[in-house]
C-alpha cells in the first residue's frame, strides 16, 4: 500500500516539477539552481537504489525522503519563480512610477 501511494505521488510531483521547470525556462536565472537541482536528483537516485534493495518494512523511511526530495525541487522552483516575479513587478512599478512622474 505504501509502495501505491509513493508511485501516486511521484507521478504528482513529477508533473508539477515538470510544469515549474517549463515556466523557469522562459527566463534567465543563476544557474546555481541547476547544480542544487542536480545534486537533489543524486539523492533521489541513490535512495531509490537503496530503494530496491531493502525489504519492505525499511522502505518507509526511504519514501519519506523520496518524497521530500520531490517537494524541496519544487519549493526551490517556486522560490526562483516567486523571486522573478517579484523583480518583474518592482520593475513594472518603478516604470509606472516613473511614467507618473513625467
Amino acid at each position: 500500500p505504501a509502495y501505491a501511494e509513493f508511485i501516486q505521488a511521484q507521478q504528482y510531483y513529477n508533473v508539477e516539477y515538470n510544469k515549474k521547470k517549463s515556466e523557469l525556462a522562459q527566463y534567465t536565472y543563476d544557474p546555481v539552481l541547476d547544480k542544487d537541482l542536480q545534486e537533489l536528483d543524486k539523492m533521489y537516485n541513490q535512495l531509490s537504489e537503496e530503494f530496491r534493495t531493502t525489504s519492505e518494512p525499511d522502505r518507509t523511511e526511504l519514501i519519506n525522503a523520496m518524497i521530500q526530495i520531490y517537494k524541496t525541487r519544487i519549493e526551490l522552483l517556486e522560490r526562483v519563480l516567486n523571486k522573478i516575479e517579484q523583480n518583474k513587478n518592482g520593475t513594472q512599478n518603478k516604470n509606472a512610477d516613473e511614467n507618473v512622474r513625467i
